[in-house]
């Protein structure tokens, strides 16, 4: 209770008492009882200091341990390109002979993809041609026989038709893939197409083949695009190098 409105209350009973008619001890000791109590609040501090036990501070939260930064393999570029790791070795198709073949041969050229957003090509530029049935044939030069890994970086495009992969190591010929290149939208790969791991010998001949094989009902083209590709050696062989 507010201690003024406890005084009040005490006054106003003495008062009523002191009134009344006289009860006889009972009364004289209800007085004596409230006189006490009168007297032991007006002798109280106006502010008397509190005896509440403030809570418990909450301990401070530890935040929880960051995950370990991962070292990042391979950096992001604009539209959604991986740019390979430096010590690759990168075969840009634009930049390397082709072979010749026993197909049709491709009408081939440099394309500047500039109205396209050259910084998403690797050097902003790929090899672009077109022919059905025809056919690229590119070496895979190696200085030590191990395993690597073949990733292709190409294009697709709304005028692109269908590309057949394979990896000839010495008299054997490998079939990887048959890839679509048709998209509405002419934009690189939307990754980097894995081709696997090869056991590559550097005294045979190797070969990466590209083969225009079909076309889309949507395109009706036989058009196509590749970047690059990257070998990554895996040093897999007991006692090998790369």
């Amino acid at each position: 209770m507010n201690r003024k409105i406890a005084l009040a209350v005490l006054a106003a009973l003495m008062a009523l008492s002191a009134c009344a008619p006289s009860g006889g001890a009972a009364q004289t000791a209800q007085l004596a009882a409230a006189q006490q109590t009168l007297d032991a609040l007006n002798a109280a501090p106006a502010n008397p200091t509190s005896t509440r036990v403030p809570p418990t501070t909450a301990p401070t939260r530890v935040p929880p341990t960051a995950a370990p930064t991962q070292t990042a393999t391979q950096a992001q570029l604009p539209g959604g390109r991986v740019e390979p790791p430096k010590d690759l070795v990168i075969i840009e198709f634009d930049d390397v002979p082709i072979l010749p073949s026993r197909m049709n041969t491709c009408y081939t050229e440099r394309q500047d993809m500039s109205p396209f957003g050259a910084e998403r090509w690797n050097e902003g530029d790929q090899l672009f041609g077109s022919g059905p049935d025809c056919q690229l044939v590119f070496e895979l030069r190696v200085n030590e026989t191990n395993f690597y890994n073949l990733m292709l970086y190409g294009t697709i495009a709304p005028d692109y038709g269908k590309a057949r992969l394979e990896i000839r190591r010495g008299d054997s010929i490998d079939l990887i893939y048959n890839v679509e290149l048709y998209d509405p939208v002419v934009q690189p790969g939307r990754a980097p197409l894995d081709l696997g791991n090869w056991l590559l010998n550097k005294d045979e001949t190797n070969h990466f083949v590209i083969t225009i094989y079909d076309t889309n009902p949507a395109s009706g083209e036989y058009k196509f695009g590749f970047d690059f590709m990257t070998m990554e050696c895996l040093n897999q062989i007991r006692g090998g190098s790369c």
